[in-house]
């Protein structure tokens, strides 16, 4: 068995409109300000580390460009705000056996021994890179920076993740780099299913806003907090987005019964669900669901679910499965039913797929 050595380089994913890491007056030099990261077998020696990428503009600023090498360290040293926008790395890989190594020199996409061995590199990989964003999203603050999590093949197929780390491998510093590529990339459109594009501003759409800012329209606090629910989903955020979500329920459930009035029956019944916050608000939900008859009893299912799930969450740890988004959308139409008032609607920021052009909808 033998060693290989491994390098990676990467573009810092943030969300759209935010920048990479933020630095200021200062900003790591490469390798020499490497950072090792612990790492499980079978890799080893982690080191991760950003260089002094960018140029000065004409007004004297730095400004981030991965392709250019023209940062001067006499502004750097007095620049409030600077921005790393990519991160390079190396570790070694032990163990390799003969038949995985000649799998690597054929390069040969979908070589059992290939992909079998591409998945011990990447699993614990991704888990030690996750930890280093973490540290940065939250120890630090810059929460705008993409932190993929442990390696899931479902949502990342093993050829994008090597892709996306741009993986390259050797057998020692004597020999060139060879791309570490097990199998084709998938491109996928992520937006090609959506046919019906209304969750975005329409003409008729206008006068309706026309008529609540006349009106001097105010948000309710249930509609703000399934917004935030739905950027948060929008951002990949989905633990905090359920969270966020069964708050918004919550609170939408309450806004509902208060806007029925101040009579007695009214006040009778909120009473009686009150009761029911802390101990059951699957049976509350019901209870007040079942008053609103736009609310499908699949949407209410759907809510059921993610009551669980977020249980689950809080309570033992669990992680929150892929498929709970499209059941937390539809917990959000059904709070989006008990606010009354203006409609709300949830966009797909970037729905993917070619843009379309349509005489009318289908």
């Amino acid at each position: 068995m033998m060693t290989l050595d491994f390098a990676l380089s990467t573009h810092l994913r943030h969300l759209p409109g935010s920048p990479g890491i933020l630095f200021t007056r200062w900003l790591p030099n490469g390798k020499s300000d490497a950072i090792n990261v612990k790492v499980d077998p079978p890799l080893r020696d982690l080191k991760v580390w950003l260089e002094r990428r960018g140029y000065v503009d004409e007004d004297g600023v730095i400004l981030c460009d991965i392709c250019r090498k023209e940062v001067d360290p006499s502004i750097m040293a007095k620049q409030e705000r600077l921005i790393a926008g990519a991160m390079w790395g190396s570790f070694q890989v032990d163990g390799v056996t003969a038949d995985e190594l000649a799998s690597l020199k054929g390069n040969v996409h979908g070589d059992p021994h290939y992909v079998g061995f591409s998945k011990k590199v990447i699993k614990p990989l991704f888990g030690s890179l996750s930890s280093f964003i973490q540290i940065l999203r939250i120890q630090y603050g810059q929460y705008w920076l993409v932190d993929h999590g442990p390696w899931n093949s479902i949502e990342i197929p093993l050829g994008n993740a090597c892709s996306m780390l741009e993986l390259k491998w050797r057998t020692d510093a004597s020999e060139a780099w060879s791309p570490f590529r097990p199998e084709n990339q998938r491109i996928e459109w992520s937006g090609t299913s959506y046919r019906d594009f209304s969750f975005y501003i329409e003409q008729n759409d206008w006068e309706q806003i026309a008529r609540l800012a006349a009106e001097g329209y105010e948000a309710s606090l249930a509609s703000q907090l399934l917004v935030y629910t739905h950027r948060l989903l929008e951002e990949g955020l989905l633990p905090h987005a359920v969270i966020q979500g069964v708050t918004a329920l919550e609170v939408g459930l309450d806004e509902f019964v208060r806007s029925k009035g101040k009579k007695r029956s009214v006040k009778a019944f909120a009473e009686m669900t009150k009761k029911y916050d802390d101990q059951n608000l699957r049976l509350r939900t019901t209870l007040i669901a079942g008053m609103v008859d736009s609310i499908e009893e699949k949407d209410l299912d759907c809510v059921f679910d993610i009551l669980e799930v977020r249980n689950s969450l809080i309570h033992d740890g669990k992680k929150v499965p892929k498929e709970s988004e499209e059941k937390l959308r539809a917990l959000m139409r059904v709070v989006a039913y008990l606010i009354q008032g203006a409609v709300l609607k949830f966009p797909i920021r970037d729905p993917g797929g070619p843009w379309s052009l349509r005489e009318d909808r289908e």
